[in-house]
């Protein structure tokens, strides 16, 4: 004689063994009944790979008269792709599939050169438009050619919070086309962490332009050019906007012509590849919190000069990292 095993008590069995990967693989192979909740948790931290070696492969299982039993779980993507590879038009043909799964994290890397002919199936459509419910986005860039309208591609995701666009050379040297009058800012975009110069200053100057940067919590600016004022003016009008709402700020030591003193509420400071004195100079931070600096050790009591207790009362910790 069979017995039917209670789907509510395997639930709550499942339910104990979040975390513990091998139980959970175990009780997926139980039974009709020990399925859905034992994928739900085994695909939770699981990341849905996609490359030019197997994006056909993946394409196939999604055109498979059985169908794909495991695509809405899948919550994560990571995905390169390489404009000349002969498999590349696969990622547009699976967007219509992936649209209608609340993928909420998208890694994806984008190399190659841009033109007409496919500037918009690169950023505007298909595989780009295949994620709007995505809450944090990163994009590792690599391309040359047209400028491309990477502004308006973030632009496809909505719900997006997070936002990190990171060069996969030093060298990397894009060009951003000017966004869409249309092109309106996320609302919940809060989480800033821009790699790169040449992409960090059309995306402060966008959200500026909207007045959107008092939404943004978190900031992370990348390497400095030398001379670059145009760069410094930018991020100088940013830290206007920024003023009241920024709590984390992480930037080289190479912005030292920066003025952080708007920044009144800021909480957390991390200063790289320097002791950041002629920042920490201009700054009085009545909520900062935690400061992080590259110093060498006859750089500390420098240091330690411009933290006072008038200008810095809710100063906790200090960490001084050697380089």
């Amino acid at each position: 004689m069979s017995i039917t095993f209670p789907r509510e008590l395997a639930d709550e069995i499942i339910d104990l063994l979040t975390g513990d990967s091998n139980s959970l693989k175990a009780c997926s192979m139980m039974g009709r009944v020990w399925i859905p909740r034992s994928r739900l948790y085994l695909f939770e931290s699981w990341i849905c790979v996609l490359l030019p070696k197997n994006i056909r492969g993946f394409h196939e299982i999604l055109q498979s008269p059985y169908g794909c039993s495991f695509l809405p779980l899948i919550r994560s993507v990571k995905a390169a792709r390489y404009c000349w590879h002969h498999n590349d038009r696969y990622f547009d043909d699976i967007a219509a599939d992936l649209r209608l799964v609340p993928v909420h994290t998208l890694e994806l890397k984008l190399n190659g050169v841009v033109d007409a002919g496919n500037i918009n199936t690169l950023f505007c459509e298909g595989f780009a438009a295949a994620f709007p419910h995505i809450t944090r986005l990163v994009l590792t860039c690599s391309f040359e050619g047209q400028p491309a309208p990477l502004i308006n591609m973030i632009c496809l995701s909505p719900a997006l919070q997070e936002l990190h666009i990171c060069p996969e050379t030093s060298s990397f040297r894009p060009q951003m086309a000017k966004p869409l009058a249309t092109a309106v800012p996320p609302q919940g975009l809060c989480i800033l962490h821009l790699g790169c110069v040449y992409t960090a200053e059309p995306i402060l100057e966008w959200l500026h332009q909207f007045n959107h940067l008092p939404n943004v919590k978190s900031l992370t600016l990348p390497l400095a050019l030398p001379g670059r004022i145009r760069a410094e003016s930018i991020v100088n009008a940013a830290f206007q906007q920024l003023g009241d709402s920024l709590h984390h700020l992480s930037l080289p030591d190479c912005w030292n012509n920066v003025d952080l003193s708007p920044l009144r509420s800021i909480r957390t400071l991390i200063i790289q590849g320097g002791s950041g004195k002629e920042m920490l100079s201009k700054l009085t931070a009545p909520a900062l919190e935690y400061l992080s600096v590259d110093a060498e050790p006859d750089e500390q009591a420098e240091v330690q000069e411009y933290l006072t207790s008038a200008r810095f009362p809710s100063l906790r910790k200090v960490d001084f990292q050697c380089f």
